[in-house]
Order: C-alpha cells, then sequence, then structure tokens
C-alpha cells in the first residue's frame, strides 16, 4: 500500500488526471523446500541476509534525500518501509545463525555465498574497492544520490552495495560465527538472547527502538546499528568502517 501510494503520488503530481496506481494480478509462483541445510543456507544468505540489508540501506538513503528535500508524506512512507526492511534482515539473520548453530558446516554455504557476491561486485567494477565506496556514502549528500523520482542510481547502488557486503554483512557474519563456534548456544533461541527473536518478531518492539534512534541517525546508520547490535554482537568500529 505504501508502494503504491508513492507511486500514485508522483504521477498525479505529473498528471492532475492521473488515477491512483493499483496493483495488477499476483503472478503465480511456486516455492520449492526441501532438507538440504547448506542450500537453505545459501539461499537465506543471498536472498534474505544479502537482498534486504541492502535494500534496507538503500530505503534508509531515499528517506534521507525526502527528509532534506522536506517531503514529509514521501519521508513517513520511507521510513515505515525502512523499518521493514531492516526487519526482513534481522529475520534472515535470525535464520542464518539458527541454522549454522544446527549444521556447523552450513557456514561453509554460508560463506560461500557471501564471497561469491563480494566477488561478483569486485569484478564489475575493478578500478574500485570498498574503501572508495564508503567514503563516497559519507561524503555526498543522500538527495544528490537519487533522481527525480526517489530511486538511486545505478552508480550510487553499486557503491551500497559494496558497503553493505564489507562493512555490514562480512564483519557481521564473522562476529556470528565466533559466537557459535566458541561453543555458545544459538543466539536466536537461548536464555539471554530470546529478547532478539521477540523482538524481531514484535511489531511494537521495532517501531518503539525505530522511532527512538531514527530521528537521530541516518538511514544508513540504522540499518546498521540495529544488525551489528544482533544478538549482542558489538563490531569494533575498525572491524567496520575503514
Amino acid at each position: 500500500q505504501l508502494s503504491f501510494g508513492i507511486a500514485s503520488l508522483f504521477g498525479i503530481n505529473k498528471n492532475s488526471h492521473a488515477k491512483a496506481i493499483v496493483p495488477g494480478p499476483l503472478p503465480v509462483h511456486g516455492v520449492a523446500i526441501g532438507n538440504d541445510m547448506n542450500t537453505l543456507g545459501s539461499a537465506v544468505m543471498k536472498d534474505g541476509v544479502i537482498g534486504e540489508t541492502i535494500s534496507a540501506v538503500e530505503m534508509g538513503i531515499r528517506r534521507d534525500a525526502a527528509v532534506a528535500l522536506n517531503l514529509p508524506l514521501l519521508s513517513d512512507a520511507l521510513q515505515m518501509l525502512l523499518k521493514d526492511e531492516t526487519s526482513h534482515s534481522l529475520l534472515a539473520w535470525n535464520t542464518i545463525s539458527w541454522l549454522i548453530s544446527c549444521d556447523h558446516q552450513v557456514v561453509r554455504s554460508v560463506r560461500s555465498t557471501l564471497e561469491g557476491e563480494i566477488n561478483s561486485y569486485c569484478s564489475e567494477r575493478p578500478d574500485l574497492t570498498a574503501s572508495d565506496e564508503y567514503s563516497k556514502l559519507v561524503n555526498v549528500a543522500p538527495c544528490d544520490m537519487v533522481d527525480a523520482y526517489g530511486w538511486i542510481n545505478d552508480d550510487w547502488r553499486f557503491a551500497v552495495g559494496l558497503y553493505c557486503l564489507k562493512y555490514i554483512i562480512e564483519p557481521t557474519l564473522e562476529a556470528l560465527e565466533k559466537r557459535i563456534f566458541n561453543s555458545e548456544l544459538p543466539v536466536a533461541v537461548t536464555g539471554e538472547h530470546n529478547k532478539v527473536e521477540n523482538h524481531v518478531n514484535s511489531e511494537n518492539a521495532i517501531a518503539s527502538e525505530f522511532t527512538a534512534s531514527s530521528s537521530s541517525q541516518s538511514g544508513i546508520e540504522y540499518v546498521r546499528t540495529r544488525i551489528t547490535k544482533f544478538a549482542g554482537i558489538q563490531l569494533h568500529p575498525q572491524a567496520s568502517f575503514p
């Protein structure tokens, strides 16, 4: 509803006779579920952890751009989408934690998937490094990264993707591995960390934390903070920033 509302807002602003944009028929699709933990781990890493984390950071940049441009209706909608995308990423992290805790061998397929994505980014633009992309992100205003419709252009999307892979996802996975392989119990299902699972599944808890933190944090920092605090993981600044 939020997404189609935003699309309708842009359409009506361009053409006073435009009608509200509504979704068309939902395409038929299926989901294959097997009992291969490695395949599941790889899929969750690619589509859940990587996909949702990058999407959340992109949403944060778009939200910040709307705030800077004083577009309250748009920024409010993007703020809700930022919260949702971040909670999706956290759910994927919970799943990865459970899978690795159940079968330590799963970490190989998970890490292989992550390394494959990083190599894909690096082979596409061998002239750039993650540090270069990070420098871009922190030195450019969010409103300069988006077009007239609030979309992040391809160059900036590359910067966001590589930043997420190298400075959010990779160090968080390393920290998670250490917790599990040091004979600690599964993060998402043990005593002190039960609050993590409850937190991810509680819309009220997510909303209240989002409201409290988003006013003083950029969208990028909000996503990074939520993920690196996952299950009590506290990354040393050097591990997350160049």
